[in-house]
């Protein structure tokens, strides 16, 4: 009976242990303007306020970073001001121009243009009384990595010194073996770059952008299905400390379809593809209703999906919802991470504020 009593007493300790670990969680959510590409509209800023206790940091895509280290954008003063009043953290992203990868790359190689991207970085911080920034970069060539590291170290420095924190969004990759032509091209042009040591030493947290696993330069599949994100995640946490990543989480689903692309330099022929859209948990509930669907639960991959014929020719769906949220959010406490960095505000199932509800602040 004794012996009972301390197994019980036992596992009551552990759930204490498990729910205060979930509960310190860290959240983070990333937004983009919806008026003119630079101002928030009042339902985004009215969704904020209903959902302040499930938010702890704003990440804005605001600001774009050119080759000569001009930094443009405005962060919309209303969005402040909301932050301010339910005491949220702002940390806006620096995103490289369109995510073009010959401007960053000679940014990279012009150490005029990135001392005074630096010094621009400072002043938005002190302008806006800015928590911090977060880089966003992307569509990085591999040959770059050194370059970047090093871009990157200088900022930190330099918004330290200032008492700002930094962060680091980076493209995950859940292999260090390339078995396909794919697999090669995304590492050379997007993931391989990413110094994950030298980074999570510099900065204050990594953001692990583990999402978009499947887009149209694949065939169809889940946006982050969890044999893929848990991998990534370990091959993370081998070089970065636990308490400095944050897991990132999709609330956008997956729509694929036969569609057309921008036609460029091909014969138009070859602009209608499968191709897929990113949409929010309002249209996935749309869709669902007008081709009467009910999206089945995979269980490997936690989350649903659903298959249908319009016109004759399948589409699919890819959900992210509540309880693929939850199942993510559960994994980041399985690995004691810092926190969720979850892309994005508005685009969720409203099921999620309630799976934060028991683990916010």
């Amino acid at each position: 009976m004794k012996k009972l009593k301390l197994l019980l007493a036992y596992l009551f300790m552990f759930c204490l242990f498990s729910q205060a670990n979930a509960n310190s969680q860290e959240k983070l959510f990333y937004l983009t303007p919806e008026i003119a590409d630079t101002y928030f509209s009042t339902e985004q800023l009215k969704n904020i306020a209903e959902h302040a206790k499930g938010i702890d940091i704003l990440g804005p895509q605001v600001f774009q970073l050119d080759e000569n280290g001009v930094i443009w954008g405005t962060l919309d003063s209303k969005l402040l001001t909301v932050a301010k009043q339910y005491d949220l953290k702002v940390m806006p992203l620096i995103i490289n121009q369109h995510f073009l990868q010959e401007p960053l790359h000679k940014l990279l190689h012009n150490p005029a243009a990135q001392e005074k991207a630096v010094s621009a970085m400072l002043n938005l911080c002190q302008q806006y009384h800015l928590h911090g920034l977060q880089f966003d970069l992307e569509n990085l060539s591999v040959n770059d990595k050194a370059e970047f590291t090093r871009f990157f170290q200088l900022a930190a420095a330099r918004l330290h010194q200032s008492g700002y924190m930094i962060s680091i969004a980076i493209v995950p990759h859940a292999s260090e073996v390339y078995n396909s032509d794919y697999d090669r091209w995304y590492h050379e042009n997007w993931s391989g770059a990413y110094d994950y040591h030298a980074l999570g030493q510099s900065s204050d947290f990594v953001s692990l952008m583990t999402y978009d696993q499947h887009t149209s330069l694949t065939t169809p599949g889940p946006i982050a299905a969890m044999p893929w994100v848990e991998k990534a995640l370990k091959l993370m946490l081998k070089e970065v400390p636990a308490q400095k990543v944050s897991l990132g989480i999709p609330t956008y689903s997956g729509y694929w379809f036969t569609g057309k692309l921008d036609p460029g330099n091909f014969p138009e022929t070859y602009t209608f593809r499968s191709r897929e859209l990113q949409i929010g948990y309002s249209k996935v509930l749309s869709l669902l209703a007008e081709f009467d669907q009910t999206p089945h639960w995979h269980e490997q991959w936690k989350s649903s999906y659903a298959m249908y014929f319009n016109n004759e020719k399948l589409e699919y769906l890819f959900v992210e919802d509540a309880k693929s949220f939850q199942e993510r959010v559960d994994l980041a406490s399985h690995y004691q991470v810092r926190g969720i960095s979850v892309w994005k505000l508005g685009a969720e199932d409203p099921g999620i504020w309630e799976v934060l509800l028991h683990k916010s602040r």
